[in-house]
């Protein structure tokens, strides 16, 4: 409808002699594009965060977030790269995706390739009031519903007030722990510790504390 109304205005504007009136058919025509836009903005905003990965100061590969909003639904994608060598080269690709829709989880998975063998591929899907993990040969039913917070929530969302976020990893629930301002501690079922920080809510630094530490460091 709205495009019809700038084709006719549009059309209109090359009949009109007067000034005044043509002036008014173009903030018209102004007015309706502004209300486009803001409009789409509202439906849907998407945002890209791209972090360095570092290995003792030493750049191993990269890692990209991607957020987007559409109304009530959150859909977050990571995807990441690490080359390293340990006795023999080993690239490491990971993409993981989650979707909150009203806050609760209902979409996630995983998958984890090394060295081009697949050695994770798993799928989380809310069904009623629990969830399916579905994974290469096996469907299981996790006794987790509902899930308000991921590990990957913690790339777009400061962790205010929350005490534990949702592993797809480990599949269970890891406790986010505050540490200092803007830093927070979160510790795994393996006893590793990562720490995430933030700046003005935006996570910029990622420390991975394992056998292998690795460094995120947000793009400014």
């Amino acid at each position: 409808m709205i495009p019809l109304l700038i084709i006719w205005l549009l059309k209109n504007y090359r009949k009109v002699k007067i000034t005044a009136q043509k002036d008014f058919i173009i903030k018209s025509v102004q007015v309706i594009l502004t209300v486009i836009l803001l409009s789409a903005c509202a439906h849907a905003q998407e945002r890209v965060f791209r972090y360095n990965i570092f290995h003792k100061g030493e750049k191993k590969g990269a890692l990209v977030v991607y957020q987007k909003v559409n109304g009530k639904q959150v859909h977050i994608k990571i995807e990441s790269e690490v080359k390293t060598r340990f006795l023999i080269r080993i690239t490491v690709k990971s993409i993981e995706e989650a979707i909150f829709e009203d806050g609760v989880l209902v979409y996630s998975s995983l998958c984890r390739i090394v060295n081009g063998d697949e050695q994770i591929n798993q799928q989380i899907q809310a069904a009623g009031v629990t969830y399916k993990l579905i994974s290469k040969d096996k469907t299981t039913t996790l006794p987790n519903y509902p899930i308000y917070h991921s590990i990957l929530s913690l790339y777009y969302q400061e962790p205010v007030n929350v005490s534990r976020v949702y592993s797809d990893n480990f599949q269970q629930y890891v406790e986010v722990k505050k540490v200092d301002v803007g830093k927070y501690k979160v510790t795994l079922p393996n006893g590793n510790i990562n720490y995430y920080s933030y700046t003005n809510g935006i996570c910029t630094n990622v420390e991975i504390n394992q056998f292998y530490n690795l460094q995120f460091l947000l793009i400014q």
